[in-house]
């Protein structure tokens, strides 16, 4: 796969301000009501309004990520060519109209939950390195990890926020309902876009900061096989998850807020990152995130108590944090803030979507699904770190075969 970075058009504000943190957190946090809706709570919606089963549900999750996979790895070129004719904000308004309507037709019935779920996803996919864009141009080092540190908390809190918001819908029969949610977080976004700059403000020179991006290049390019994987278990969970916690007789109401309990061991954990920098340039930290986020997987999906899932959540949770913060450090510090190397990090979210319901379609639901879930990902994680030992092996050679001076 080939890396499109975008070209912003030309500026002359050589020194322009970064976005305020302030707007760029509140669309975020409208547009990720919109992503728990998507990617977790829609397949509560298709159970209870539709009557679907997994393999409905896998065959939605399979549809939706090719969408966003496709959007995100093309990001870069589609937003250059749109801001010869319109300004970065504009694209992001035409994204909102996007998701307005996925939201106004999603209750019409099934073809209009799969249309919203489409729209929703190919928006999302474009949107969010827009925004990565907007949140990281114009910060460096400490700054940046504080910004994307906030980034987090802010759509890991809404993820969940999403969650608990549709619980009573669906306790009262009307899981559909809760999908309309998208047109008033379409709508508010729309009217916070003009405090947003026109296109996201230049990068700067990296070398002018302490943050030495070339150092971390293997930690990088590890993180682009890893967040995949992260996205696997995550992808895998949420076509499954309705029919996990019916087996345990949880009650029809409350398996939203349970499912949200991975999400809130998430935002907790990357609190603590934010404050913590003993992830930063360890390859061991990247280790820790894929054990505890696979095996809280596997505790999850064997779980024959609510107790027990609820361990295997928290599990999941801190793993998945782990993950998902180093790599979008990485994927910002090394990758200059530009909006095509959001594209390539939401891409590779949008691949790792998709693998759990290829596994899905092929073998079922069962415990072949758990074992292939996890073989996977344990293979694709060994690539990740094999590549990453055989560059930092190339440096040393490179180190031992330069000139010493006498």
């Amino acid at each position: 796969m080939s890396r499109a970075v975008a070209s912003m058009p030309p500026r002359t504000e050589s020194s322009a301000p970064p976005a305020s943190l302030a707007v760029v957190g509140a669309i975020t946090f409208l547009n990720s009501l919109g992503s728990g809706l998507l990617w977790s709570g829609i397949f509560f919606v298709t159970e209870q309004s539709l009557g679907w089963g997994p393999r409905a549900n896998f065959l939605l999750a399979l549809g939706a990520t090719v969408v966003y996979a496709a959007c995100a790895f093309l990001c870069g070129a589609i937003v250059s060519r749109l801001s010869r004719r319109i300004s970065t904000r504009g694209v992001v308004a035409l994204l909102m109209t996007m998701q307005l309507v996925g939201g106004a037709v999603a209750p019409i019935g099934a073809i209009g939950l799969v249309l919203c779920a489409l729209l929703a996803s190919a928006a999302g996919a474009i949107l969010w390195p827009i925004m990565e864009g907007y949140l990281s141009a114009g910060r460096h080092g400490h700054g940046l990890r504080h910004s994307i540190g906030a980034f987090n908390l802010v759509w890991m809190s809404a993820t969940f926020t999403a969650l608990l918001l549709m619980a009573p819908a669906i306790a009262s029969g009307h899981a559909v309902t809760a999908m309309l949610l998208f047109v008033p977080v379409s709508g508010v976004s729309l009217l916070l876009l003009p405090r947003l700059p026109r296109h996201p403000p230049p990068h700067g020179p990296e070398s002018e900061h302490r943050h030495r991006p070339d150092g971390e290049r293997a930690l990088r390019d590890a993180t682009r096989v890893l967040l995949p994987v992260g996205y696997i278990l995550i992808g895998s969970l949420g076509p499954t998850i309705p029919f996990l916690l019916g087996e345990i007789q949880v009650d029809p109401g409350l398996r939203t807020p349970v499912t949200a309990v991975w999400m809130v061991a998430r935002l907790v954990t990357v609190m603590a990152l934010m404050r913590l920098a003993f992830w930063h340039g360890r390859p061991g930290a990247l280790v820790l995130g894929f054990v505890l986020a696979a095996g809280g997987f596997a505790v999850i999906a064997m779980a024959n108590s609510l107790e027990v899932m609820l361990g295997g959540l928290v599990l999941f949770g801190i793993g998945q944090a782990i993950i998902y913060f180093a790599a979008l450090y990485y994927a910002m510090a090394v990758g200059g803030a530009e909006i095509g190397a959001g594209g390539v990090f939401e891409g590779l979210i949008g691949l790792g979507y998709g693998v759990g319901p290829i596994i899905g379609l092929s073998v079922g639901s069962g415990t072949e699904y758990v074992w292939g879930v996890l073989l996977v990902s344990v293979a694709v994680t060994a690539i990740a770190f094999g590549r990453m030992a055989a560059a930092r092996r190339a440096r040393r050679r490179r180190g031992d075969a330069a000139p010493r001076s006498p």
